[in-house]
């Protein structure tokens, strides 16, 4: 049932993923980050449940990076899209630090790099 999704602020059952050394349990697109993502992303107004999968796919497949900058809050995806994340300790493992499950929250979108033309010049 891995992807299912709930009915509580449409978040997910868990899954596993590793992130900025943090093992990722949980996932939850703001509804700031899915606004952000139709106007800056893809230009096209885009259902919660899309957002939330994308992003998944890109975590299990470790598509998604920490940016270059010293924003420990940033990272890329496809070396293309930034996006803001923070981390929140879930709370049935607090008592095994061992074993620590964190629950990412994607804040918003910033933008493609590959429209920003002094990125593009950088790349070239």
């Amino acid at each position: 049932m891995n992807g299912k999704k709930l009915n509580r602020w449409s978040t997910y059952e868990p899954f596993a993923a590793k992130l900025a050394g943090k093992q990722i349990a949980g996932l939850v697109v703001t509804g700031h980050a899915q606004s952000r993502w139709g106007e800056r992303v893809t230009h096209k107004i885009a259902e919660l449940e899309e957002v939330n999968l994308f992003v998944r796919k890109k975590l299990q497949d470790e598509r998604i990076k920490p940016s270059d900058g010293n924003e420990p809050t940033v990272f890329i995806i496809d070396d293309d899209v930034q996006m803001v994340a923070e981390f929140e300790l879930m709370e049935e493992n607090e008592l095994q630090p061992d074993h620590s499950h964190y629950k990412m929250i994607v804040v918003t979108f910033l933008e493609r790099l590959s429209n920003n033309n002094e990125y593009r010049d950088l790349k070239s």
